[in-house]
Parts: C-alpha cells; sequence; structure tokens
C-alpha cells in the first residue's frame, strides 16, 4: 500500500491564503459599501467598471453642488480681490 499524501504546513498554509484572502477582501468591501470593481480596477489600471443608474444619480447631484460650492468660493475670493485693491488705492492716494 502506497502512503497517503500528507500536506505540508507551508501547503496547508498556501490553500488557506488562496481561500481567506478573497473572502476577506470581498466581506470587507461588503461591510464598507464600496464597490469591489472599482478597487480591482484602479488596482489593474483597467476599465471595466459598470455604472448602474443608481451610481449615475447619486454621482450627478454631488458632482453639482461641488461645481456651486466653488463657484461661491471663486466669488468670495473676487469679492475679496476687490476689496483690497480698494483699499491699496486709498491707501497710495493718502
Amino acid at each position: 500500500m502506497k502512503r497517503k499524501y500528507k500536506p505540508t504546513g507551508c501547503a496547508k498554509f498556501m490553500l488557506f491564503l488562496v481561500i481567506f484572502i478573497p473572502i476577506a477582501f470581498f466581506g470587507a468591501h461588503l461591510i464598507q459599501g464600496k464597490d469591489w470593481r472599482d478597487t480591482i480596477s484602479d488596482i489593474t489600471g483597467s476599465e471595466w467598471k459598470v455604472e448602474s443608474s443608481d451610481d449615475k444619480s447619486r454621482g450627478k447631484p454631488a458632482v453639482d453642488n461641488e461645481v456651486k460650492n466653488l463657484e461661491n468660493i471663486i466669488k468670495a475670493k473676487d469679492r475679496e480681490i476687490e476689496d483690497l485693491k480698494r483699499r491699496i488705492e486709498e491707501l497710495e492716494g493718502n
């Protein structure tokens, strides 16, 4: 009778990692509420992201709000620049 194959400790560990790492990866993304495809495409550099209608509707208002906020910031900075220019003219004139 031939002896059964007995895996070494290293082989057991490698098998554990092959099974555990994907489970941990997908579990962590599921808990965080992230899309695992985004992370994989960032790592690999490939573009195979599939956008659902929920992603499109969620992203557009956020972008619109960001644009409005940036426009408000630019307007505030422009007003501040004009005020500072007037103050400089007043101080140079006196």
